[in-house]
């Protein structure tokens, strides 16, 4: 009887053991963060800011979107919102959230989350958009520059699939005619940042960023743009800064990434007065990840068999 009491007195400070030593944050997380500042249109020739007199027409709207799913649809919400491009008006959706949303982001806070994952299965997005591309007012202190931000996260700390996207940007109808020929240039910086992270079960996770800048004649082919990766990085600290980047694991694990610099560019051409031209700029985060949680049993019965053998041990002896 002491034998056997010794034995089940094993088995249970091993089940104890490997209990303690289980993961204290099983679960998976993506998060992905794109920020870009001052972003300006710019007469290459001369470095100055195109004002609203540079053109002699203009059409278009600044348009945002930000999805969140869980499960493939089982439990998704989205928003959209659209604004004259002229307009002083923050293009400002309110941050959408599904599954259990007890610790999310702070509406408009685009600071990458931390690992390990610590409030169940959500999804989560936010955008921002504030300022215009182009001087509204003309001769004088300079008022272009926008600033534009996008977030998406998932997390999983049980069975689920997840995934969330932002996009920010002007439609393609974008259409705008210059009063006269002009190289078309542009400046901002970047800051992106990515978070994947999976322990305690199997799954994968991701998190990446895109940025599309195109110009083309209104119905014709696009016109290439020279583009510098980037001019400066204020922290050489960071790694070079890409911004269609991402990164991803499918095995238990972290893995981050954070970049910073100020990027310009131009076209390769002088855009014709009188001619009309399309603009597309889109910027966009996504996040997913899946898990599946490893069953408790294991651990139960690997602290079984560590019993066993203290069992065996003891009867041999």
């Amino acid at each position: 009887m002491k034998s056997t009491n010794k034995a089940l007195l094993a088995v249970t400070v091993a089940a104890s053991l490997s209990l303690g030593s289980t993961t204290a944050y099983a679960g998976a997380l993506a998060s992905s963060v794109f920020s870009i500042s001052d972003f300006v249109l710019t007469d290459a020739d001369t470095g100055l800011a195109l004002t609203l007199a540079d053109f002699s027409d203009i059409s278009a709207t600044n348009n945002a979107t930000i999805t969140a799913d869980l499960n493939n649809g089982a439990v998704s919400d989205t928003a959209g919102f659209s604004e004259p491009f002229t307009s002083l008006n923050p293009t400002d959706l309110a941050h959408i959230c599904v599954g259990n949303c007890s610790i999310i982001p702070a509406e408009n806070n685009f600071d990458v989350l931390v690992p390990p994952p610590i409030s169940g299965n959500y999804a989560y997005a936010d955008q921002q958009l504030v300022g215009l591309i182009v001087d509204p007012d003309g001769p004088g202190p300079a008022m272009a520059g926008a600033d534009a931000d996008v977030r998406s996260d998932v997390s999983l700390t049980g069975n689920g699939i997840g995934s969330s996207n932002s996009e920010t940007g002007v439609t393609a109808d974008f259409t705008f005619t210059l009063m006269n020929d002009t190289t078309i240039g542009y400046s901002f910086f970047a800051d992106i940042a990515y978070a994947a992270f999976l322990e305690g079960g199997s799954g994968s996770a991701s998190a990446s960023s895109n940025l599309t800048f195109t110009i083309s004649p209104t119905g014709g082919v696009q016109i290439p743009l020279l583009f510098v990766n980037p001019v400066s990085n204020p922290n050489p600290n960071l790694d070079p800064c890409f911004l269609n980047f991402g990164i991803s694991i499918n095995s238990e694990g972290s893995s981050s990434f954070a970049c910073s610099g100020t990027f310009t560019g131009q076209t390769t051409q002088a855009l014709l007065g009188g001619t009309s031209y399309t603009l597309t700029i889109r910027q966009t985060t996504d996040a997913d990840a899946t898990f599946v949680p490893e069953p408790a049993s294991l651990a139960l019965f690997g602290a079984g068999l560590f019993g066993l053998g203290m069992m065996r041990r003891r009867r041999r002896s």
